[in-house]
């Protein structure tokens, strides 16, 4: 049940963003809300590009062609999401899209936490909310992710296009207590190949 928590291992799940915010650590939960396309597809491709082979269940793959081994599954329900958590071999990536659409429980949430803590698991779940209330940024994650306090990480993407070059605006909401500097707004120039990867197949369903 206990466990020293310096010991943990950890995952720099967003590349840049990580290194930022820093890394997601075993059994824990981050939360991204993308306001855009191109910021749901950047969060989406480089978290499964930041390991060997990662695992992603949405209800339609809306990933990019990249690099590495990405085991795809269609889901259409929570209940779908967390049978699917069974075939994942333990200390993996898992990353899952379209949380929203899956209108997940307090109870669902909770499971997932429970069975990402069990089986080591880096839990990522991704949002896409072009209508976010960006005045109450706080409320829109409660609305989205049901229980954020059981998130260790949660995030606001955006990204724009301004004179050639691509930026990621984000907001961090929630992160470890070792690294509460990085709560706020940060700006992060980002390449144009980090949002229109052309290496690597598709994902194998």
């Amino acid at each position: 049940m206990f466990r020293r928590l310096s010991s943990i291992p950890s995952l720099e799940v967003l590349g840049d963003v990580s290194r930022l915010v820093g890394p997601l650590r075993e059994g824990d939960l981050l939360g991204v809300i993308a306001t855009d396309q191109l910021a749901y597809s950047y969060a989406l491709s480089t978290a499964v590009e930041s390991v060997g082979r990662a695992y992603y269940m949405d209800v339609s793959s809306r990933i990019p062609p990249v690099s590495g081994e990405v085991l795809f599954g269609r889901v259409y329900s929570m209940e779908e999401v967390l049978s699917g958590l069974d075939y994942v071999e333990d200390g993996s990536l898992v990353v899952v899209g379209s949380l929203n659409v899956l209108e997940p429980s307090k109870g669902d949430i909770l499971k997932v936490k429970r069975i990402a803590d069990r089986k080591g698991l880096y839990m990522m779940f991704v949002v896409e909310e072009p209508s976010l209330n960006e005045l109450d940024l706080l409320s829109e994650a409660k609305r989205l992710f049901i229980v954020p306090e059981v998130f260790e990480q949660l995030l606001v993407l955006r990204i724009s296009y301004y004179r050639g070059k691509y930026r990621l605006s984000l907001s961090v909401l929630r992160t470890y207590p070792d690294n509460l500097r990085a709560l706020g707004e940060h700006e992060i120039q980002i390449k144009e190949e980090a949002l229109f990867p052309s290496r690597g197949g598709q994902p194998q369903e």
